[in-house]
């Protein structure tokens, strides 16, 4: 069964019993973007744990979505620029 990725997000917002409202408020594309930018500037694995650890941060600063693409904000400004390796 394939899903879309807010299908994806949906299911897992209401599993986790997450306000599916707040939950889906950010822009799921900026999550997607950041993991990319991380995976590929940084390394692979680096990806998904810098979008857990926005999950931590927003978490642990009471899930206000403002905080969340602070948050991501500031991991972005983190990341390496992309090197040309051609």
């Amino acid at each position: 069964m394939n899903v879309t990725v807010a299908q994806w997000a949906q299911q897992l917002a209401t599993t986790l019993e997450l306000d599916t409202e707040t939950a889906l408020e950010p822009e799921i594309v900026e999550l997607l973007d950041l993991t990319r930018e991380v995976a590929h500037n940084v390394a692979r694995p680096a990806g998904p744990i810098s979008t857990y650890y926005v999950g931590l941060a927003v978490g642990l600063s009471g899930g206000d979505n403002d905080k969340a693409r602070e948050i991501i904000a500031a991991i972005r400004e983190l990341v390496p620029a992309p090197t040309d390796e051609s």
